[in-house]
């Protein structure tokens, strides 16, 4: 037992004796933070800089922000913040909503077939043929002794949601969408593949 503990002390010593002369050798290197050009401790021995201040500063040095005020990408106002493509979330999204509209343009023209979600081809198609009913052709009506305008759902012609064609797509007024044949359950056995599939093998939703 005393050869083991004497040995263990030993090993320490070693350890302790070892770090002495690292931290010696360190402190003679005399590295200093090119930031302040103060020493770097030597807990700090593997970073650049003395603290994440420092840091922070020397790259911000090295790679300068845009201080230049660009023009709104969109209304040509000049954005809040340098480096904004846009200077508002609202110009951020007229401007999206007008790339997708020249998308949807470009498909129409050469397929002849609109891909998007829901609202973005109801919007595409309120602005290509105005807020009327595809039906019955009105665009306001009185609610509750207010002049509103009508609202109008996107309706698929023959039934088949899947078919985005420009030709079967339609907006229409709730009222007339409900007397259509295509109208939720009366549309049973037309819709989307899926379900047809799953009607096809004896279910019932």
């Amino acid at each position: 037992m005393a050869e083991e503990h004497s040995g263990t002390t030993n090993l320490h010593n070693y350890r302790v004796a070892r770090g002495e002369r690292v931290r010696r050798a360190f402190a003679a290197l005399s590295k200093r933070c090119p930031g302040c050009s103060s020493l770097i401790p030597y807990e700090k021995r593997r970073y650049d800089h003395c603290s994440q201040s420092c840091a922070t500063t020397a790259y911000q040095r090295s790679n300068p922000q845009p201080t230049k005020r660009s023009a709104c990408g969109f209304c040509g106002e000049p954005c809040s913040r340098p480096g904004n493509i846009y200077c508002s979330t609202r110009c951020t999204g007229l401007a999206s909503a007008a790339k997708t509209s020249k998308t949807l343009e470009t498909a129409m023209a050469t397929t002849g077939v609109l891909v998007g979600s829901v609202n973005v081809v109801k919007r595409f198609l309120l602005k290509q043929r105005g807020h009327s009913c595809s039906i019955c052709g009105l665009s306001r009506w009185n609610f509750m002794g207010n002049d509103v305008l009508i609202p109008l759902v996107l309706d698929h012609e023959n039934g088949n949601s899947d078919d985005w064609r420009v030709k079967n797509l339609r907006l229409v007024c709730g009222i007339c969408d409900m007397l259509l044949p295509t109208y939720k359950g009366k549309n049973r056995g037309h819709g989307r593949f899926s379900r047809r599939q799953r009607y096809t093998d004896g279910k019932s939703h």
